[in-house]
């Protein structure tokens, strides 16, 4: 057990085991409790301020996301007690908010301090560290904004073949850099590339490290990795390139057309999907931000109105909202969205403390693509949004395939499309196995495979 979580353990009415599930592991719930003890001041003199107004609405909302927030430290009881006091603003008793909310802000505040203490003592961040650390996360697993069709063609030597595809990849107006594979080469390549192409000759890679860098670079798709050669080439590769960092593996001899349009096809696809986050609380913000920053490329705002004035800047792929917000709520902020021709297809998931049939019905009019509770851990929520994006995709895909198939006539290039495209009977030969791909277009794969068997 780490000092940090031995001694955050020691806080009364703390459930470690509920803090490390939600957040997602120690690392994540450090970050979650040094925003919390950063914050703390400021939503206690917000509420206090409240109180003194009696302004009820104000008190849903703060309570409303302290319930959360307190929910993933694993402070059971005080989450339990904003939730009454959510409750009963709602409600609009006033006389009852006056009664319970000055214990409630005392109970508050002990836990605020006794968090600061001991992230203060064993967590070795301060607040401006832990913004640095966010940032970088994000700009780490982040594309440079236009960087999309940036192409790098890794290829050993200017051979008439690369030529010929460095010329049919610039025509489809990539931005394209022709390197020879040397490590600290493809090092420079990192934020600013989105494609990179392998291109295998009659030779091996004598550094492996330049082999380690590609995967690093392109795990989890977070960037497009085709690789380009003989089967023999590929299987050397495949020795140190895991399969969930490549998005294409196409055979030679290379029909550069056919492959090129696959690329823009996956450029298209496969670009690293952005996501909105919106959410007033800003310790919930650094736990979405640490969750999805290391698959998505994620920005968080707090409040509905920095929302709009964003998204007519920039248009995300998914926008994650929060239902109790100041301002414009949650479902106000769908309804402009829907209402509006330009935004109306922007795909909405709720993740809302709002467990109530009456709010859940308010939104469903407008069709959001999901409503999750901030009550799911890290893991059910990234996987939420997986299972979103992965089923966008699925649908383009079966539109795609309502298209005219492709017919290959012999030509080399494959793209599977399946999870597997093992030939009827098992492997083959060469116990050769293929990387699942997007757009999955290929019919006659194995065909192909009894053509190439024929050829031996």
């Amino acid at each position: 057990m780490s000092e940090f979580i031995e001694e955050f353990s020691k806080i009364p009415g703390i459930n470690v085991d509920s803090a490390l599930q939600l957040c997602g592991g120690e690392e994540n719930l450090i970050d979650i409790a040094a925003t919390f003890a950063e914050t703390g001041d400021k939503r206690l003199e917000e509420l206090s301020e409240a109180l003194s107004d009696s302004d009820l609405k104000r008190i849903t909302i703060i309570s409303h996301a302290l319930k959360s927030a307190a929910a993933l430290l694993g402070a059971d009881e005080l989450s339990t007690q904003a939730k009454t006091i959510e409750v009963i603003a709602r409600a609009e008793n006033l006389v009852m908010i006056r009664d319970k909310v000055p214990a409630f802000l005392d109970e508050y505040e002990a836990y605020v301090y006794a968090v600061m203490d001991v992230v203060a003592r064993c967590s070795n961040i301060d607040p401006e560290a832990l913004k640095a650390k966010q940032d970088a996360v994000i700009a780490m697993n982040s594309l440079e904004k236009g960087a999309e069709k940036n192409t790098v063609l890794i290829g050993h030597g200017q051979s008439f073949l690369i030529s010929a595809l460095e010329h049919e990849l610039l025509a489809q107006d990539l931005s394209v850099k022709l390197i020879d594979p040397e490590r600290d080469s493809i090092k420079k390549y990192d934020n600013n590339t989105g494609v990179f192409i392998l291109y295998l000759g009659e030779y091996q890679y004598r550094d492996t490290e330049i082999l380690k860098k590609l995967a690093e670079i392109c795990e989890g798709k977070k960037r497009l990795l085709f690789l380009v050669g003989t089967k023999a080439e590929i299987q050397t590769i495949l020795s140190y390139v895991a399969l969930s960092s490549i998005s294409g593996i196409f055979l030679k001899p290379l029909e550069t057309k056919s492959f090129v349009k696959k690329v823009i096809t996956g450029i298209e696809t496969f670009s690293r999907k952005r996501i909105f986050v919106v959410d007033d609380d800003e310790t919930y913000l650094t736990g979405l931000s640490d969750w999805l920053g290391r698959k998505y490329r994620v920005e968080t705002l707090s409040s509905g109105a920095a929302a709009l004035e964003a998204i007519q800047e920039s248009r995300p792929d998914l926008i994650m909202l929060d239902y109790e917000m100041p301002g414009l709520s949650g479902p106000e902020v769908m309804r402009v969205l829907k209402d509006d021709e330009t935004t109306k297809d922007i795909p909405i998931i709720f993740l809302s403390g709002m467990d109530d049939k009456e709010s859940i019905v308010k939104v469903m009019s407008y069709h959001p693509a999901d409503y999750l509770l901030k009550t799911k851990g890290a893991a059910d929520i990234l996987r939420a949004v997986d299972a979103f994006f992965e089923g966008a995709e699925n649908e383009k895909i079966a539109e795609e395939e309502e298209m005219p198939e492709l017919s290959f006539d012999g030509h080399e290039d494959l793209m599977p499309g399946m999870p597997s495209l093992t030939p009827p009977g098992g492997q083959d030969d060469d116990d050769f196995v293929l990387p699942p791909f997007f757009g999955g277009f290929i019919k006659d794969g194995f065909d192909f495979f009894e053509k190439e068997g024929n050829k031996k």
